[in-house]
This record gives structure tokens, sequence and C-alpha cells, in this order.
């Protein structure tokens, strides 16, 4: 059972979708659950009664390699009808209704899809910045003509323009990428005829003014937004330390508070497979439910131990 609760949890979590397959054995006289994975599974087409059927097949979203031979066809589960009646494996959906999709659920994530994306984005920028740098670190000042005379003879424009991809190719290969840091420049210029320096290749250095700030602000905003938008207290998420809320009594009432007010819709969608599959089995006094984690507090004994009831008995 807590293989079957943990792969619910990561189906709800990922997709707000839970397919379930209950297999019946008449001779143990209980239904065995196996989590469907909802990239795999589908919803037939409704019939007169509504849903009635679900699908799965490995190649669903594959229209290159879809073959609907490989399609496995399941009958709905009916927790009207008594186990021994329905089929031996069916199939139960369990999801949250929203407006607007009357047949599949969509994840809370989905809204802060954008902040995800650009969560990636950032270790991404990081590496290749430390790897090539981060902004445009030298302007560099060329005349026109450099390259088009060699000595007296004045070149072609091919060969004018072959020798600007050659000059910037090297010049990319040479001043990017962590292995040439703090490397000179060397140039050779021409004297004019008032034997000052003619017209040459001018390296400014230029000033990065972003700052560590600006992007671990950034990094912050988008995990706040993913934490809340799973349903997650940031703080319990771990990525708002430091903040005044992570000590240990107040990540303690943080967790009592998540367990008791923020998983009842998952637990409601985890435990219902469970429940029907108790019901159509006939048993009536069961009531299947997750049991909460209280975390020890302090407060009536500072020493640490719990005390000790007083009965009253000899």
């Amino acid at each position: 059972m807590p293989a079957f609760a943990i792969a619910s949890i990561t189906q709800f979590v990922h997709n707000a979708n839970c397919f379930t397959q209950l297999a019946y054995n008449p001779l143990e006289h209980w239904h065995e659950l196996k989590v469907s994975d909802s990239f795999t599974t589908r919803i037939a087409r409704p019939g007169r009664n509504g849903i009635d059927e679900y699908h799965i097949n490995p190649y669903f979203g594959e229209g290159t390699f879809y073959d609907k031979t490989e399609t496995r066809k399941f009958k709905a589960f009916d927790h009207r009808v008594p186990a021994l009646e329905q089929p031996t494996v069916t199939m139960l959906h369990s999801r949250i209704v929203k407006p607007g999709n009357p047949f599949y659920s969509c994840p809370s994530w989905w809204a802060t899809e954008d902040w995800i994306e650009l969560a990636n984005l950032i270790p991404l920028f990081h590496k290749s910045g430390l790897k090539n740098g981060y902004n445009i670190k030298y302007l560099i000042k060329m005349p026109q003509d450099y390259f088009n005379k060699e000595g007296e003879r004045t070149l072609e424009p091919s060969q004018v323009r072959q020798r600007w991809e050659q000059w910037g190719d090297n010049l990319s290969k040479w001043m990017s990428g962590h292995n040439n840091v703090n490397k000179s420049l060397i140039i050779k210029y021409v004297r004019g005829q008032d034997g000052k320096m003619a017209d040459n290749i001018d390296v400014i250095p230029l000033k990065n003014e972003m700052s560590d700030d600006a992007y671990s602000k950034v990094w912050e905003m988008s995990n706040l937004s993913i934490a809340n938008s799973m349903g997650i207290l940031p703080t319990l998420a771990g990525v708002s330390p430091g903040k005044g809320n992570d000590s240990g009594s107040q990540i303690r009432v943080m967790a009592d508070y998540q367990q008791h007010f923020r998983t009842s819709v998952p637990r409601e969608m985890i435990i219902a497979p469970i429940r029907h599959a108790v019901r159509a089995m006939g048993y009536r006094d069961v009531i299947p439910m997750f049991k909460d984690v209280q975390i020890t507090t302090l407060d009536a004994n500072p020493n640490g131990k719990q005390a000790t009831l007083n009965t009253g008995a000899a």
C-alpha cells in the first residue's frame, strides 16, 4: 500500500490525474491496486451512460509510432456493483473536477509554467557565463579597410572578406572560455608620415554593471512561485531560508498546518480507489484514511521528556 500511495501522489503532483487499475482476486476476495501512468492512459469515447471504458497504449501521443493494436481496454469501475459482478480488472479515474475540463484535470503548476522555465534557464545562463563570460567584456575597434591591402597590393573583395571571417573566428576562440582568462592582445601597428601610429586595432575594456543580486532575486522569486503553485509552504519547500520563519518551532507549526489544511484534496484522490474497493468487497465498517504525523512539542516540558499521565491506579 505505501508504494501505491507514493505512486498516486506522484501522478497527482505531476498532472492532477490518477488512474488506478483494480484487479480482483476471487480466491483472496480483495482488490490489488496498481497505478497506471497518465501518459499512457486515456479515457475512451464516452457512451450513452458516460465514461465506461479506459485505454492504455505505450504510444499515446506518438503520432509516428502509434499502433492501435497495442491498446489494452479496461472497463470503468462501478462502485454500485459488487466486486464479483464486475470484470476482473477495472479502471478508476480520480481527479479534481475543474470548470471547462469535462474529462481530465490540469495541475496547478501550469499557472507558473513561465516561472518554471525561467528557473531552469538561470543555471544554464550561469554555466555559460562562467565558461564564456557573462556579457561583452571588450569593445574592439578596427579600421574598415584594415585588411584591404597586403603591403602595397590591394586585395580582391573575396580575399578581404575571407580575412575578416578568419580574424573574427580566431578572436572568438581566443578570447572566450575559461581557459583564456586575463589574456593580452598583441598588435603590430604602422606609423604614418608624421611618425604617429596609424589607425589600428583598439581594445577598450567594458565594465560589467550586472550584480549577482539581480540573478539571485529572480531565482528566489521563481522558486517561491513554484512552491506556492504546488500548494507547499515556501519554508517547507526549502526556498526561503533565513527569512525569520525557519526556526524549529515555526517549521513544526507549518508542518502541522500543511498536513491538516493543504492535503485534504490530494488525500481524497488517493483514498478514493481504496475506499471504493473496500466497499465493493462488502466491508461497510472499514474507513481508510491517512494518519497525521504529530511532531512532539516541548512547551509543556522544556527538558524534552513527555510527561507521564497519572491515572491514579495502584
